[in-house]
């Protein structure tokens, strides 16, 4: 019987993500934060093209030397290509997608199973995730290249390995715990003040209560070590790789908001936008409620462990958020490896100080029914994000002009090796994956629209091929007719023109 519930839970999450997924998973890069999509997926197009060394990643950009450049532990990158060796290049993207859904639904279903040790219930063991399926940003960035779902998917496992530990009495789950705590942090660095909040916990619950065992733990302690040591030194290699091959494309900065910044994000930015992206207005009560209560059960346990350590993990969520600060006005998925565990320990210790209420019918039935009226919600929500004309995000969509580029500069006989400027572009990388080739995005700096400064920037590179908004470059053209002393037209659409360098 239990077998069959389980696998019941399971299949409805599957299909959920299905009927979530069934068109977005075969889409190019493109929508909210096309940008940071592209940059990832052309990591993985990078292992693919230039020799599948994990330690030398690279994209289509040639800003850096060689496209090589320091990244946070790409191995979703890296897997999607040692797949598309056997599947094919053309599904690079596809297979990518696929991926992180993949292991974001058996993160889930091995957190459900986790669960159900405490509880034995499967309501109970379902309860702790169900935010997770209520979040439009999460299901959004599940779908997708970006490392913060599946970063925040690990550190929900090892926070939960580390609890196994405490109140199961299992301690070898703790060397779990900091194995997954270690590769977490690696695919997303944000994620490592989860992991500092529980070894310092720990550190302080085995001073104080194992103090005659400390010498039996120096295992663990070495675990911890290595665990540390393996984060601070992939940090410093990253460093070394943006130094050595000149790169700045995935640079981890602190940046502190000012005063004006803080004022914006939270008089208008995060009230009239962000709050209306990680969950439906209605799920916002469900959620500070459950996290209200779950301080509300004095127990031993209670006051040993969450409180203290619940207020560890605060003050690391604050301190980062304020680091971070001046990026979250338009990262809205910074959220999701910074708070969103916190969130999960609170809900997954509401489960375990009320069993009771999972006992009871009545209370089953409403949270069901309360779900999945959230559910239909979240997936309309889910539905209108992904829309080319999602208002808000839409002003940024720009990859309508770079649709069939590939094809286009294929039926031009430009090579597959010729290195391509794009103009009038910022992502370093998303036009030049539409066009699936190596090259420059000449943002202004660099040529300042002027078309003798461009010519020189051609040369310096050795390039021979520019691309561009069709729109766009002939307005600039109409008012710099010297365009012509340099280039010459190659090929124009209404979406697209094509020149080279004469």
């Amino acid at each position: 019987m239990k077998d069959k519930i389980n696998y019941t839970v399971i299949s409805i999450l599957i299909v959920y993500f299905f009927l979530l997924f069934r068109d977005f998973i075969f889409q190019s890069p493109n929508g909210i934060h096309e940008w940071a999509q592209a940059d990832r997926l052309a990591l993985a197009y990078g292992f693919f093209d230039n020799g599948m060394n994990l330690f030398k990643p690279s994209t289509f950009s040639q800003f850096s030397n060689d496209g090589i450049t320091g990244v946070e532990f790409p191995i979703q990158a890296y897997i999607t290509a040692l797949i598309g060796k056997i599947l094919g290049r053309q599904h690079l993207s596809v297979i990518f997608r696929t991926l992180d859904v993949t292991l974001v639904i058996c993160g889930i279903v091995y957190l459900y199973f986790l669960i159900k040790e405490f509880t034995n219930n499967t309501i109970s063991s379902i309860f702790p995730l169900c935010f997770l399926l209520l979040s439009p940003v999460f299901l959004y960035y599940t779908c997708n290249y970006l490392a913060d779902t599946i970063s925040a998917i690990g550190i929900m496992i090892a926070m939960t390995l580390f609890i196994q530990s405490w109140i199961l009495k299992k301690n070898k789950s703790k060397y779990t715990a900091v194995f997954i705590f270690t590769l977490a942090s690696l695919i997303k660095t944000s994620s490592t003040l989860y992991f500092i909040g529980f070894v310092c916990y720990d550190f302080i619950f085995i001073f104080i209560q194992k103090k005659h065992l400390i010498k039996r733990e120096w295992k663990y302690f070495m675990t911890i070590l290595v665990g540390f040591t393996t984060l601070i030194g992939y940090f410093l290699y990253n460093n070394y790789l943006n130094q050595i091959y000149n790169s700045d494309l995935f640079l981890f900065h602190i940046m502190l908001p000012s005063k004006e910044t803080i004022n914006y994000l939270f008089n208008d930015r995060l009230p009239n936008v962000m709050l209306k992206e990680y969950f439906l207005e209605y799920s916002y009560w469900f959620i500070i409620l459950i996290i209200v209560l779950s301080y509300f059960k004095n127990s031993r346990t209670s006051l040993k462990i969450y409180l203290p350590l619940s207020f560890i993990l605060l003050i690391g969520v604050l301190a980062v958020a304020y680091l971070m600060g001046a990026q979250f006005i338009d990262h809205d998925y910074y959220i999701i490896a910074i708070f969103f565990p916190w969130i999960y320990l609170s809900f997954f210790w509401f489960v375990l100080n009320h069993q009771t209420l999972f006992q009871n019918r009545l209370f089953n039935l409403a949270f069901v029914a309360l779900v999945i009226f959230f559910m239909i919600g979240t997936y309309q929500k889910f539905q209108d994000r992904i829309s080319p004309n999602y208002p808000g995000f839409s002003e940024y969509y720009r990859t309508f002009w770079m649709k069939d580029g590939k094809n286009k500069l294929n039926r031009l006989q430009i090579g597959k090796d010729e290195k391509i400027g794009v103009i009038q572009e910022s992502a370093p990388n998303l036009t030049l994956l539409y066009f699936d080739r190596k090259g420059y995005v000449i943002k202004g700096k660099h040529w300042h629209r002027d078309f003798k400064e461009l010519a020189i920037f051609y040369k310096k590179h050795h390039l021979k091929i520019g691309i561009g908004n069709q729109k766009e470059v002939k307005d600039l053209i109409k008012v710099q007719p010297v365009f012509y002393e340099y280039f010459q037209i190659l090929h124009q659409d209404r979406d697209l023109i094509v020149f080279a360098s004469k």
